[in-house]
């Protein structure tokens, strides 16, 4: 009997859920987040994008490049078999045209998800997309740091060397910001190993 098939089902199919993610049409960004997903270091992510528009002929172009993305956000997330929920269909609203894609691997983390959306529950809302506990609850409050703007400049210069800034995805905690950064050097480890062709390209899109 062989013990190890399902263990070895399971990292195949994490494998090959990874490759559709790098191989897509999706944004770095995008890519990332599912990966980040996919690894486990998020229960949930949300995709999407919004755009102010300054005129019709604008308009028109925000439309259908919004339109291409979100069709290429639905078709690999059904590749690869995650739950999702369009919680803001493309639409304008007030000058700026957006859509917001909700996304998880179960469906009762999906649910805690979209209702933590629609109620504006900032907390349940980070702690499901991964950020640390600390980042979440400094977030929106005087206790955030804006890394760019408040770092000293060779701490910062530092981070940008490492590279590391890419996979942070939050604003830290001024008081747990050192703590919070060994999260992204986590994610930075892991995306470099498991999807190398991913890290090559947003070390590029950094330079």
């Amino acid at each position: 009997m062989n013990f190890d098939q399902p263990q070895n089902n399971t990292e195949n199919l994490l494998k090959n859920s990874l490759e559709s993610i790098e191989n897509s049409n999706l944004e770095n960004e995008n890519k990332l987040e599912l990966a980040l997903l996919m690894l486990d270091k998020k229960q949930g992510v949300q995709l999407g994008d919004f755009k102010i528009i300054n005129s019709e002929n604008e308009k028109e172009i925000i439309i259908k490049e919004f339109s291409e993305k979100l069709l290429n956000i639905i078709k690999t997330l059904e590749a690869i078999g995650l739950k999702h929920e369009i919680v803001k269909e493309l639409s304008e609203d007030n000058g700026i045209i957006g859509f917001s894609v909700l996304v998880s691997k179960e469906t009762n983390t999906l649910d805690k998800f979209v209702k933590a959306d629609k109620e504006d529950d900032d907390k349940t809302f980070g702690l499901i997309v991964g950020y640390p506990a600390s980042a979440v609850d400094a977030y929106g409050t005087d206790k955030a740091l804006n890394i760019e703007q408040e770092l000293p400049k060779a701490e910062l210069e530092k981070l940008h060397s490492e590279g590391v800034l890419p996979f942070l995805l939050f604003m830290p905690s001024k008081e747990h910001w050192n703590e919070e950064l060994d999260w992204a050097r986590e994610n930075q480890r892991l995306i470099k190993e498991k999807t190398p062709k991913l890290y090559k390209e947003l070390n590029q899109t950094r330079e």
